[in-house]
């Protein structure tokens, strides 16, 4: 009788110990360039809006960006020169084990005349590209457990007082961000 109180009082604990444990710190890290009158951030999310870097494998990431007018003055944007699909390499999924490409975003913006839009003091832009499922990432599957990184270099271009700002190539930040899928 003693050795089915036995088992019927472990049972439980084994089966607690064959569960998978739900990630409790998913380690966030944004990476943030400003100069004196935008802000540019770069982060990955789950696709409950935590910001992370530990994704459980089949979760969905999603590469968030976001631009800023951090100023009390207002920027004529270059509206479509801004948006991601004209950071360098943005949506470029690599693996760290080889620095070999796992996924890459499809182009789904041709560049054409520069619109410029109005960039009032406070403004934000920003937005998401989800991988596997968006559009922008057609026949992807979803990551299989290892160690990967996102990298890019943002492009922005804005007018102030009539005079254009527009970085060189090399004057611009490079972001990287490194994550796990467990």
């Amino acid at each position: 009788m003693k050795k089915y109180l036995f088992v019927f009082l472990l049972l439980p604990l084994l089966m607690v110990g064959c569960e998978e444990p739900e990630i409790k710190n998913r380690k966030p890290v944004v990476k943030t360039y400003e100069d004196d009158y935008i802000r540019i951030s770069s982060w990955l999310e789950t696709s409950e809006r935590e910001k992370a870097t530990v994704f459980e494998q089949g979760e969905q990431i999603l590469l968030c960006y976001r631009l800023e007018n951090i100023t009390n003055d207002s920027l004529n944007v270059y509206y479509n020169l801004s948006y991601p699909q004209n950071w360098y390499n943005f949506g470029v999924i690599y693996n760290s084990d080889n620095d070999s490409i796992v996924a890459r975003s499809a182009p789904n913006f041709e560049p054409g005349i520069a619109l410029q839009k109005y960039f009032g003091p406070g403004v934000i832009l920003d937005g998401y590209w989800t991988y596997p499922d968006g559009k922008s990432y057609k026949g992807c599957d979803y990551l299989p457990k290892g160690k990967y990184y996102v990298q890019c270099k943002p492009f922005w271009s804005y007018k102030i007082n009539e005079v254009d700002t527009c970085p060189d190539f090399d004057e611009r930040p490079e972001f990287r961000i490194d994550f796990k899928v467990k």
